[in-house]
């Protein structure tokens, strides 16, 4: 994948994937990078709001992308640097936002970790 989706959970950029016949997406080999992705709980975020984001995950080789209507946004960010640090850096944007966010690539649909890092 060249890019993070925000609609399909189990992947990130940089991952392998086959699409079935049914628009399935199966993993067949991974590419080191967690999704986070956060939605907003207003109409949109504001163009601060993503550029703040962005300068924190600069820091640590992460990349934000959103649409241009700015009602999402989805971070790509390489497992390497620890699940402490991404929810440090994506709890201290979340709070100012007022918005929640999830891991995209981290839990089966039963909330089970898929312990692929």
């Amino acid at each position: 994948m060249e890019a993070t989706p925000a609609l399909v959970d189990g992947c990130a950029a940089g991952d392998l994937v086959e699409i079935d016949h049914a628009g399935r997406v199966s993993v067949i080999e991974r590419g080191g990078n967690l999704a986070v992705q956060s939605f907003s709980e207003h109409d949109a975020f504001d163009v601060d709001q993503v550029e703040t984001l962005r300068e924190a995950w600069a820091v640590e080789g992460g990349l934000v992308e959103a649409p241009p209507h700015l009602r999402f946004v989805v971070v790509t960010v390489p497992a390497r640097i620890g699940f402490p640090r991404i929810e440090a850096i994506t709890n201290r944007w979340s709070e100012t936002t007022g918005s929640g966010w999830s891991f995209g690539n981290v839990f089966d649909k039963e909330g089970t970790p898929l312990n692929w890092w």
